[in-house]
């Protein structure tokens, strides 16, 4: 149940956002977190590292690292983003809704907020 509850209230409301909107840019990051367009990135074999950077036309941000083993550390979409293994953070440029699961080096946290609601689970 706690699962089913975490995808869905991580999800549900930044979806609602990039889910209605075409992308603006995609971005892979290298290993000293400079990001290049898609044309580059291919070039570079960046795709291979699992971790990219999306921006939607609607100012809703989306940064994923899919690395099992590296942080992604870079800065995008006005924001410094340090993310875990696994880790991604969500956002929207109106502030609006704010979405991160990361690990603050104590254990595994997870962050929605929401005009529809806040949701908060931790992990040690």
């Amino acid at each position: 149940w706690r699962l089913a509850k975490r995808s869905y209230f991580m999800v549900q409301q930044i979806a609602a956002r990039y889910t209605q909107s075409d992308v603006k840019a995609i971005r892979y990051p290298d290993a000293d977190g400079k990001l290049h367009a898609t044309s580059e990135a291919m070039f570079l074999k960046l795709p291979a590292r699992q971790q990219v950077a999306v921006e939607y036309e609607n100012g809703t941000f989306v940064v994923v690292n899919g690395n099992g083993r590296h942080r992604l550390k870079t800065s995008f979409g006005g924001r410094d983003v340090d993310l875990c293994p696994y880790g991604y953070m969500a956002w929207t440029s109106d502030g609006e809704v704010y979405v991160e699961s990361n690990d603050t080096g104590l254990g595994r946290f997870d962050i929605s907020r929401s005009p529809a609601y806040t949701f908060r689970d931790e992990r040690r």
